[in-house]
């Protein structure tokens, strides 16, 4: 019994450090890896909070800033303001970006005849 307790301790004693560092908590998040000098794309840079819409006034909530059409944001110029949704325009390639509040799928739902929701 006692050599079977010394075998226990020392195998445990043997496991190296890293090995234990190895262990990654499952609910963790997935890490994400990005390479160097790879290019950000704005619209993860950028974040539609909101859109306020009065009468015929739009504003559009973008990090933080309040913004109507012909407003600038860093390089990108607001274009238009939608329902839910905010057009820019690069102002250094001219190239057009769409902030969306939802993130939803441009495929409608049909329910069929006689389902109940």
């Amino acid at each position: 019994m006692l050599r079977a307790n010394g075998l226990l301790i020392l195998l445990l004693i043997s496991v190296p450090a890293s090995a234990l560092q190895e262990l990654r908590d499952p609910t963790a998040p997935p890490r994400v890896l990005e390479r160097a000098g790879s290019p950000t794309p704005a619209s993860e840079v950028l974040k539609l909070q909101s859109i306020r819409w009065v009468g015929e006034q739009r504003k559009a909530l973008i990090d933080g800033q309040w913004k109507v059409v012909g407003e600038t944001i860093g390089p990108y110029k607001v274009t238009a303001i939608q329902m839910s949704e905010v057009s820019l325009r690069d102002t250094r390639n001219s190239k057009d970006l769409t902030l969306r509040l939802f993130s939803f799928s441009a495929t409608p739902y049909y329910p069929s005849a006689g389902s109940s929701l």
